[in-house]
């Protein structure tokens, strides 16, 4: 009973930022921070979708595959968040900064498609499955901290600096 309740509440989680990305995109205009904001809400639920399939998977082959999307969703979520941070305390974010910024996720992708970088295996406990994890994965880890560090003292930094209602929305 207790898996079926997460595995609810990861679906609903799901769905909810899958309709905020979507709703970001509908209603929001086409400049690169609503579009940073819609894409980093959408690997969120992605990335949920993720884990909640991982969980459901019965087959240890479909396990490993949904093993790999949510560490590529992740590695997605932390450019985007970084991306938006960027729009949202510069306003603009040049062709090449973004290229340098997004570079990692196809370094990510190509890797994940070699057996044993990032997953050595999936390993069924009693528990439930456990991602055995490979040596790259160490250096994902630090790419993630790396950037949503940056992203976290990007927005400290300038909710210092900030006044009015620009510290407000900074704020929240």
């Amino acid at each position: 009973m207790e898996d079926i309740i997460i595995n609810l509440f990861l679906f609903v989680a799901c769905a909810c930022d899958i309709c905020l990305s979507l709703l970001s995109i509908i209603k929001g205009r086409r400049e690169d921070g609503s579009i940073s904001f819609a894409l980093c809400c959408l690997f969120v639920g992605l990335w949920t979708l993720g884990i909640m399939m991982f969980r459901l998977s019965n087959n240890l082959s479909f396990a490993y595959f949904w093993n790999q999307e949510f560490i590529f969703t992740s590695g997605l979520i932390a450019s985007t968040f970084l991306h938006f941070v960027l729009c949202f305390t510069k306003n603009s974010v040049s062709f090449l900064k973004k290229l340098i910024l997004y570079l990692p996720n196809i370094i990510i992708f190509v890797l994940l498609l070699l057996p044993g970088t990032f997953i050595k295996e999936i390993v069924m406990r009693d528990w439930g499955k456990e991602s055995i994890l490979g040596n790259a994965y160490l250096f994902f880890g630090i790419y993630f901290a790396a950037y949503m560090g940056s992203a976290a003292i990007l927005l400290y930094v300038n909710f210092r600096r900030s006044k009015g209602i620009r510290k407000l929305q900074l704020q929240y």
